[in-house]
């Protein structure tokens, strides 16, 4: 993978076994839409070894999701003998740079930040995202790696690159107390493919002043329609001035429904609150997401009453979602939190099963890295050794970490989601997945088509979200050399693509197979074919006088590309491609046969008819006219064989 504006200089080495000479060449669109320079491509010695060398700088007109292809070939010079060939294919991808911050700075007053950024990217990227996020995360991209990762950002706005900054005000409400805010900007090209750029490093603000209370903790103790108990815990708000006069305060709880918002919102404890933990009693904890807010309050004075000053960021429960499958269960989580929930590998959630209807039995199972899996977790039975049994009934239950990034705040924060019960079924069906294909190397006339001997297939496919299953762990891809052939597997890949690679015809049909967790296959895919870019052509005149140029009446191809100097050299996409055998009458113009040949191993497709009848007698100049039959090496046995019809000039 190559950044816009990087130098790309590779040597290409190479060696015959028997010291012969080797010509070493390069393929690929780069020469034709950039500035991409090999050389040499003459023959050279090789001992000790022949060198070429690919120059390339591409630009960001060259940025794409799709990769490059760059196909080598090396042969030999071996006199007379028919030369040898090798061939390896490389995959290059270009990706534009990072954009760059010009500042990052904090508004205290109307909570807010400003974010600037350079010039300096790709003229072609059009618009810059930011994406923010709570609390740092020490990531560098790979080349490769465009786009913004499951790192727990969230895109919080899209403009054009030439606006060069951005307040963020998160979304009106202000930047929150005690929160550290982190952004990374990422640049797209709005070409047809919308190309990505890499992403930015992290730039942070430092905590915001803790000038409310801190919510630190909403966390389901006992799950219950009616009985349940949550655990609400706060931080006084350390920042603010108010507090540290030893002026008189208090706080005051509040309760709403969902995951955030006021519905049916009540304050759950009437009397005076100093403390900074409350149980959360009689709540249906099983059922129902509720979202809790502190809201700080103070007297000025002995003579008044308590007057609301500041109220905490509004954080929810963690709530349990669960799907039960075949021999498996899936879980699924989430909360509205001030704070991160996605700290990396040392931040996993921890998942907690049991069995029965209590709660008494659960214990830790596994943990999950949300980076790499989301608030996702499939339970196959890996605990223990032990597949789940289709007649227990399991308890879940998650434990969530997570950070303010903020060093005066404690780390981790724990917070159990509702206990859940579900049972696994005994099905194994899995959804096939929805295949296209195309073809890499063929149909391109810039290519030099008359020597290609190698050729690609990319395989892609989806699934279909709404109907399938979501465990994959891999996919069978699988192929045959003939429409509603016999299917034989030739790969396995955890990506959705397949690149069916040096291909001597690349005639061929596949189907997908997708394979969950537990080895259970799907059915196949739909299949998709692809035909050999078979081609066979005949020239219209003649000249057979014996001087080297025109002197057969021959097929375009190989055979008629070394022309002597002088003689009119063919455009490499006329070459007679992927033909199995010819066969030719010719007719004067009163319709007499005066000649018919048919290939066979022994005899070139290429016909190479010097003008002479079937007895060998040199014909007159004139018209004649052919019929041929040419049968193709094709997947469709209805296209196998073709039949052409024409006439050619032959002049003395």
């Amino acid at each position: 993978c190559v950044v816009s504006g990087s130098h790309l200089s590779i040597p290409i080495y190479g060696a015959d076994t028997e010291n012969q000479e080797v010509r070493i060449q390069a393929f690929s669109d780069i020469f034709y839409n950039s500035a991409a320079t090999f050389s040499p491509t003459t023959f050279q010695p090789s001992s000790p070894q022949a060198l070429a060398t690919l120059d390339w700088i591409p630009t960001c007109e060259n940025a794409r999701e799709q990769y490059y292809h760059i196909a080598f070939r090396i042969s030999d010079n071996p006199g007379t003998d028919a030369p040898l060939h090798t061939y390896a294919v490389w995959r290059v991808k270009v990706v534009p740079p990072a954009p760059t911050f010009e500042t990052l700075e904090l508004d205290l007053p109307n909570r807010s930040a400003t974010i600037a950024w350079g010039t300096d990217a790709c003229r072609e990227v059009s618009n810059i995202q930011i994406w923010r996020r709570v609390a740092e995360i020490p990531y560098i991209p790979s080349a490769c790696e465009t786009g913004m990762p499951s790192l727990g950002y969230s895109l919080i706005a899209e403009l054009p690159a030439t606006d060069l900054s951005f307040v963020d005000t998160n979304n009106g409400y202000g930047l929150q107390d005690g929160v550290r805010y982190c952004y990374r900007l990422l640049g797209v090209i709005n070409n047809s493919c919308g190309v990505e750029s890499l992403v930015s490093m992290d730039t942070c603000l430092a905590p915001i002043l803790a000038e409310a209370p801190i919510i630190t903790k909403v966390s389901v103790e006992k799950t219950d329609v009616a009985a349940g108990q949550i655990k609400i815990a706060w931080i006084t708000p350390y920042d603010r001035e108010l507090l540290q006069n030893s002026f008189p305060y208090q706080y005051e709880l509040y309760r709403a429904e969902g995951f955030d918002g006021d519905l049916n919102i009540s304050r759950i404890y009437e009397g005076p609150l100093t403390d900074t933990l409350w149980i959360d009693n009689m709540a249906n904890s099983k059922d129902v997401v509720y979202n809790y807010r502190v809201v700080l309050a103070w007297k000025p004075n002995a003579q008044q009453a308590f007057v609301s000053i500041d109220t905490s960021s509004v954080v929810s429960s963690v709530h349990l979602d669960g799907a039960e499958d075949d021999a498996s269960i899936t879980l699924n989580w989430s909360a509205t939190v001030p704070w991160s929930n996605a700290l990396g590998p040392q931040g996993k959630h921890l998942i907690y099963r049991g069995t029965g209807l209590g709660e008494e039995s659960l214990v830790l199972i596994d943990s999950v890295d949300v980076f790499q899996n989301g608030f996702k977790y499939f339970d196959i039975g890996t605990f223990n050794n032990t597949p789940l049994d289709p007649n227990t009934v399991y308890s879940y239950k998650v434990e969530t970490l997570g950070s303010y990034g903020n060093p005066k705040i404690e780390s981790p924060l724990r917070n159990f989601s509702q206990v859940v019960w579900l049972q696994p079924t005994t099905e194994t069906s899995v959804c096939p997945p929805i295949t296209s294909i195309e073809r890499k190397g063929c149909d391109e006339g810039t290519s030099d088509l008359c020597d290609q001997e190698k050729f690609t297939n990319q395989l892609s496919w989806v699934l279909d979200a709404d109907q399938c299953r979501v465990d994959v762990l891999k996919y069978n891809v699988y192929a045959s050399n003939e429409k509603e052939g016999n299917m034989v597997l030739i790969a396995t890949t955890n990506t959705m693509d397949f690149y069916d690679s040096l291909l001597t015809y690349p005639a061929r049909c596949y189907r997908i197979k997708a394979v969950n967790q537990h080895g259970v296959e799907s059915e196949f895919s739909n299949e998709v074919c692809i035909d050999n870019c078979y081609y066979y052509e005949l020239p219209n005149v003649f000249t057979p006088n014996g001087d080297g140029c025109n002197d057969t009446f021959s097929a375009f191809g190989k055979e008629n590309q070394n022309l002597p100097e002088g003689c009119s050299a063919l455009h490499p996409a006329s070459c007679a491609r992927f033909v199995e055998n010819v066969s030719i009458k010719i007719y004067n113009r009163w319709g007499g046969e005066v000649y018919s040949y048919q290939s066979n191993p022994d005899r070139s497709i290429y016909i190479n008819w010097d003008g002479r009848d079937k007895n060998g007698k040199e014909l007159s100049a004139g018209a004649y006219y052919y019929a041929a039959d040419v049968r193709f090496f094709t997947i469709d046995p209805a296209k196998q064989v073709q039949s052409i019809k024409g006439w050619v000039q032959l002049l003395r």
